[in-house]
């Protein structure tokens, strides 16, 4: 992150309040915001589909992290083989 940042500051400004570091939100907040927003899009897993992504959580649950596993099973299928339900690494 400290890469990161110092190639984006601007001259001699030293000044990193307008970065927030976010951490992980840990596997079960990651997992119960995750449920919310299925709800929310009307949509829910297969029970496989909630073990994939519960696993993929344990191992990261920052929040971008989480939000691309959202996107991703938005595009899966009650009846996508299980092949086809995967979070890529």
């Amino acid at each position: 992150m400290d890469k990161f940042l110092n190639m984006y500051r601007s001259g001699d400004d030293d000044d990193n309040s307008n970065v927030l570091r976010i951490g992980e939100l840990g596997h079960e907040t990651a997992l119960g915001i995750l449920r919310t927003w299925q709800s929310k899009i009307r949509r829910e897993l297969t029970n496989h589909q909630w073990r994939v992504v519960s696993n993929a959580l344990r191992k990261c649950s920052l929040p971008l992290f989480m939000s691309l596993c959202f996107e991703e099973t938005k595009k899966w299928k009650s009846y996508s083989p299980a092949s086809d339900t995967a979070i890529p690494r």
